[in-house]
């Protein structure tokens, strides 16, 4: 007894700690199992309100998934990227699905896995962890969990504890996975024992604030003869050192043919008419690349082009004078024709010399391009111009 008396008085104070904390969020005891249902696709978006009771600051974290890598001939791994917004800083993830289980790797792939979930989660479910021997996971409810972003009735927790000591140190998390959702809430403890007491180095709980699931590939993009979109145009032109006029115009755009270049690249030739004439562009797609071009040629500094599928987080093109093409996020567009909840907000720009330009679009999978915003300046005629979508048609 004199021997196991230090090692309770450590960890029973430790154990009613993490059992409390459970007790005492939002959630409601319910029954039944989650099956393998962990959302991977490119494109998708989790936010979370990140709390660290150690510095007393909330940070705002988004996970989005932005590819994927095969290595050898069927080890496929999902890139999710990581950014918080208390620093503007930015880390990768990796996450492998194996049979029923999920593995989640830091930064590197092919090295240890910092964490593993079995499905099902059903309660009293338990596996070992990739950290250590001591690396446990146990399913101790399944119920009702509320979190700011919604009250999810079937999601499961999963108590985990790995690297612990005899002298109170190791790491604790609870995290609750929704099915059809991912992770929606989770807490975290870190600690050791310096010699002179226990000292916490980490103490968060991370909750799930919004998500998306939406993705858009090329194929969502339509791009078929006979489709038409109606925008309104408002356009700011310098008139002067301190003066601008502002002009309104309607915008419709009909793809109008179809073809083929001799290089072999498709294309369809996009119709633009306003109240200052008509003209066109040759949209040209390949493979996960839709691109605008004003001739036949095409001109790289200039040219518009999205590279697909579109994720929040992912760049595309080369660099040249101004940043990378990126998706900054997934925002709700109100137009007059439609509110589109779930749009991907792109921007991207070109140049040479003393000419410059920078776009804004908004697109919706299945749409297409609902909102735009452009910035010229330099030799060309200078532009500061908005469109916004009044109407649209789609082709069969």
């Amino acid at each position: 007894m004199a021997v196991t008396r230090p090692i309770l008085a450590i960890f029973l104070p430790l154990l009613i700690f993490i059992s409390s904390c459970g007790d005492d969020s939002p959630t409601g005891h319910g029954g039944g199992k989650i099956d393998f249902d962990f959302p991977n696709a490119i494109g998708m978006l989790w936010k979370y309100q990140v709390y660290d009771s150690l510095s007393q600051t909330t940070d705002t974290v988004w996970f989005s998934i932005t590819d994927t890598i095969t290595i050898g001939s069927n080890e496929i791994f999902t890139e999710r990227r990581e950014k918080h917004f208390a620093d503007s800083s930015f880390s990768w993830q990796y996450l492998q699905f194996r049979g029923d289980t999920l593995e989640i790797f830091d930064d590197t792939i092919g090295v240890q896995a910092n964490e593993r979930i079995v499905f099902p989660l059903e309660l009293g479910n338990s596996w070992t962890g990739p950290i250590s021997i001591g690396d446990t996971s146990t399913v101790t409810l399944v119920g009702q969990i509320q979190v700011p972003a919604a009250r999810f009735s079937n999601g499961a927790r999963i108590d985990r504890s790995w690297n612990l000591d005899f002298e109170g140190g190791g790491n604790w998390s609870q995290t609750w996975v929704a099915p059809g959702v991912g992770v929606v809430y989770r807490y975290r403890r870190s600690q050791f024992n310096d010699g002179g007491g226990i000292t916490v180095t980490t103490n968060e709980v991370w909750e799930l604030i919004e998500y998306d699931l939406t993705t858009f590939g090329l194929h969502q993009f339509p791009n078929q003869v006979g489709a038409e979109w109606v925008y309104e145009q408002i356009d700011s032109a310098l008139a002067g050192p301190d003066s601008f006029t502002v002009e309104f115009d309607t915008v419709t755009v009909t793809i109008v043919d179809s073809g083929q270049f001799e290089s072999g690249d498709s294309y369809t030739l996009w119709q633009f008419v306003s109240k200052h004439g008509t003209d066109t562009q040759f949209v040209v797609t390949g493979v996960e690349r839709l691109s605008f071009k004003h001739d036949t040629t095409g001109y790289p500094f200039f040219d518009l082009h999205y590279d697909f599928p579109l994720a929040v987080g992912r760049t595309w093109g080369l660099e040249f004078i101004v940043s990378l093409p990126e998706v900054l996020d997934k925002e709700a567009v109100l137009t007059p024709v439609q509110h589109f909840a779930s749009c991907f907000h792109t921007r991207m720009g070109g140049g040479l010399f003393n000419d410059y330009w920078s776009e804004e679009d908004w697109l919706v999978p299945g749409v297409g391009i609902v909102k735009s915003r452009r910035w010229q300046f330099g030799f060309i005629p200078w532009m500061n111009r908005t469109r916004t979508l009044i109407n649209y048609h789609l082709a069969n």
